[in-house]
């Protein structure tokens, strides 16, 4: 039987991010929500066994659920820089 799991990325960045220590490379390039992020995801494939993954993220751009609540995650703080720096290799990674 086909089974399709669906990965919320940005919800797994976050909590790798904040759930792990700074981590960081040599250089000082941080790693902590990458690492955090790929062991949930190994994880995942290892214990779920699905056949088909799919990764999603949230858009970069304004949402409908924005465009009609103003107030939605406006209560939340910025993202941090080095969080932000991250993304981009995770998307490569997948």
């Amino acid at each position: 039987m086909d089974v399709l799991h669906l990965i919320d990325a940005s919800s797994f960045i976050y909590r790798s991010f904040f759930a792990l220590p700074p981590l960081k490379t040599s250089k000082g390039f941080p790693t902590g929500a990458i690492y955090g992020f790929l062991r949930a995801l190994l994880s995942i494939m290892k214990s779920e066994r699905p056949t088909h993954l799919a990764v999603i993220f949230d858009s970069p751009t304004p949402t409908k659920r924005e465009e009609v609540y103003e107030q939605y995650k406006a209560g939340r703080p910025s993202m941090p820089d080095t969080l932000r720096l991250q993304i981009p290799v995770i998307k490569e990674i997948l």
